[in-house]
């Protein structure tokens, strides 16, 4: 098995499907921002969730469901595909034949209006048939291996459902792609920083403050007056909270926050230190002591057997 180590390291030297998404601005959980410092080393990568580990754990189930629903077989595929002229374009398809890709995700029945339903036929990006980023990535898929169709089976957990879609090439989208990805990749090694989209981009960029508060504009006022509204109205974070904050956080850059004309503090934005034990590193490197003082306790289980 790899070291995960080299495997961070690894993905250092190339774009792959799972980013195609993500520096074509579509994908909703990262930033072209972010994905821009992972590739340079700046910012270590994500950790596998929870969606990630029941993706992998039920690609080869939802792969023989595949087969079973269209009567194709689609062998495994441990082979990197590259891009003839661009070596650093790669692709890791979930199966492949002769004439298309498999591609395979999970998803739960809360998530369903983002998908089509079996047999259906993806054409677009705009069909809403697939989440964008999944289009992008299977239009990736089709170009690296020369394949005019992906199909698209899709594992919705709670419902226990397979539905397998199909996705045609896409010759614009395709070229789209490319071009994208061959300027984000320059941009990568000559450290041209992406635009910054997300508040979590504006966290990374300016992680401790440097100056001190600042004059609001007028803008800047009515936005921060709508922000404390709608989260006060709402009392949870959406779309227009984020935008918000993303704006605000924005404008108050490298400044500890921002004041009124008369000296009124509006908002701040401080560095705030947390300490919490790492008890994953704790139990590696001192099992005993974690044993030593684990509290243990017993009780009487009732069970009824038929």
């Amino acid at each position: 098995m790899l070291n995960p180590q080299f495997l961070v390291e690894e993905r250092k030297q190339f774009l792959g499907g799972s980013d195609i998404g993500v520096l074509m601005g579509a994908n909703p959980y990262k930033s072209p921002y972010q994905l821009f410092l992972e590739k340079r080393g700046e910012l270590p990568p994500e950790e596998e969730n929870d969606a990630m580990r029941w993706g992998t754990a039920f690609e080869e189930f939802i792969r023989s469901e595949a087969i079973r629903l269209t009567g194709l077989t689609f062998r495994r595929s441990r082979k990197r595909y590259r891009h003839p002229d661009y070596p650093f374009l790669v692709a890791h398809v979930d199966g492949i034949r002769s004439d298309a890709v498999l591609e395979c995700k999970t998803t739960t029945s809360r998530m369903l209006s983002q998908y089509g339903n079996h047999g259906d036929l993806i054409e677009e990006v705009e069909g809403g048939l697939c989440p964008p980023s999944h289009f992008y990535q299977m239009q990736w898929y089709m170009l690296l291996t020369k394949k005019p169709v992906c199909y698209y089976a899709v594992g919705v957990l709670d419902n226990r459902e397979v539905r397998v879609l199909k996705c045609v090439e896409n010759r614009a989208s395709q070229a789209e792609i490319l071009s994208r990805a061959l300027s984000y990749w320059a941009d990568v090694q000559n450290g041209n920083e992406p635009e910054l989209m997300f508040a979590v981009d504006f966290d990374h960029k300016y992680p401790e403050e440097h100056q001190d508060l600042r004059e609001a504009s007028s803008d800047e006022e009515h936005a921060l007056q709508e922000y404390v509204e709608l989260k006060r109205e709402r009392g949870q974070y959406d779309e227009q909270i984020k935008k918000l904050e993303t704006f605000l956080k924005s404008r108050v850059a490298d400044h500890a926050g921002l004041q009124s004309s008369s000296g009124r503090v509006l908002c701040t934005w401080k560095v705030q230190e947390r300490s919490s034990l790492d008890t994953k590193q704790l139990k590696e490197q001192h099992p005993d002591l974690v044993e030593a003082l684990t509290c243990k306790s017993q009780h009487r289980v009732f069970r009824s057997y038929r």
